[in-house]
């Protein structure tokens, strides 16, 4: 009885802390067929296009990176530069099916391999979906800001493009999204306000970390006040 109240209360603490730091975004579908008599990977044509952009799916973007699943089949991310920075094996399902996969704001191609030859049998363009160039030139026209593209939007120093600063100085300054209020770019005018933010946003950040923090000792505190009262008794 002790040992599964233990398991029971040590699984809901890490499923806690787990769905407090899951970060999940939008998810690629890649349309793909799978021939088995010719035991062959294609895309699908009866798709418009090889890979769409899902927003009403969420896939975690941590649990895609370290997931060691092994397949046929490899697919590779490649960003602008052509550096692989994404690389994982699944296994064909037959007929039409999705492969799912996180949305990556810095994919400019995919690749995929047949794992037991290492020979690259598909390839797709996915410069439409591109927010995030590299560059060092933080673009707001082109979809770049705070959350698409850390690189070129919020480095220490940023560097923005002409067209991105006359929309900066239009707004003061500060760029947000009208609907949820999130800041998406910083100008330099606007130093005393990022200040105030990151302070907020640092004081948000530390009474998140106390919370975990306070649930997970409350946890154990009642796991070891049980395991304490089982003993006393026998």
């Amino acid at each position: 009885m002790t040992r599964k109240i233990i398991f029971t209360s040590t699984f809901f603490l890490i499923f806690f802390i787990l769905y407090c730091f899951n970060a999940k975004g939008d998810v690629f579908s890649v349309h793909l067929f799978y021939d088995s008599n010719k035991k062959a990977l294609f895309f699908d044509n009866e798709s418009e296009e090889n890979v769409s952009l899902d927003k009403e799916e969420d896939i975690s973007i941590v649990e895609y990176a370290i997931d060691n699943s092994t397949g046929a089949y490899i697919i590779k991310l490649y960003d602008i530069s052509g550096n692989v920075f994404s690389q994982n094996e699944f296994n064909p399902k037959v007929g039409k099916f999705d492969y799912k996969m996180p949305y990556f704001s810095v994919a400019e191609k995919m690749e995929i391999f047949e794992k037991s030859t290492n020979k690259k049998i598909l390839e797709t363009n996915l410069s439409n979906y591109l927010t995030c160039n590299g560059n060092g030139t933080c673009e707001f026209e082109k979809g770049e800001n705070i959350d698409s593209c850390i690189g070129d939007c919020a480095s220490s120093n940023v560097k923005f493009s002409q067209e991105t600063k006359k929309i900066l100085d239009k707004n003061n300054g500060i760029l947000k999204d009208e609907k949820t209020g999130a800041t998406l770019l910083k100008g330099n005018i606007a130093k005393e306000q990022v200040t105030n933010e990151n302070v907020q946003s640092s004081s948000g950040k530390m009474w998140s970390i106390i919370l975990i923090v306070v649930m997970s000792l409350i946890v154990i505190s009642v796991v070891y006040f049980i395991i304490r009262k089982k003993i006393i008794k026998k």
